[in-house]
């Protein structure tokens, strides 16, 4: 699969291999995969029943560093598929926002249109 920006999409997506928890509602799934991610949104790799529209919360912990860095991102059940559920952003506090923006840059085939991606978006845009 190509992770090329589409034509409806304001950001690249990027592999990115790890677990993360998911919290909807009052249930709460740990360790579950990511696909890829972006500077709006995850797809996150389950199997397990979750309805279109849900407000969520996605947690990434970062561990390799003291102390590991916790990346939290909240947002709304925007696709169910039979193998994973795709998540837009609609919050992420500025710490957060600066740490996911590594994690794009640093595992983009093209790390200069995913920053001129990011200056281009007027809500991303710091002024």
């Amino acid at each position: 699969m190509s992770y090329e920006k589409s034509e409806s999409r304001q950001f690249s997506r990027v592999s990115f291999r790890m677990a993360a928890e998911l919290k909807v509602g009052d249930h709460e799934f740990n360790n579950v995969g990511i696909k890829d991610i972006s500077m709006s949104g995850i797809f996150l790799e389950s199997n397990f029943e979750i309805e279109k529209g849900g407000n969520c919360e996605i947690n990434l912990k970062l561990e390799g560093v003291e102390p590991p860095i916790k990346i939290v991102l909240q947002g709304v059940i925007q696709r169910v598929e039979p193998d994973g559920v795709g998540v837009k952003f609609n919050q992420i506090p500025l710490e957060s926002y600066e740490h996911l923006n590594h994690i794009v840059q640093f595992n983009s085939n093209n790390p200069s249109q995913s920053e001129d991606e990011i200056k281009k978006h007027v809500g991303l845009n710091p002024r």
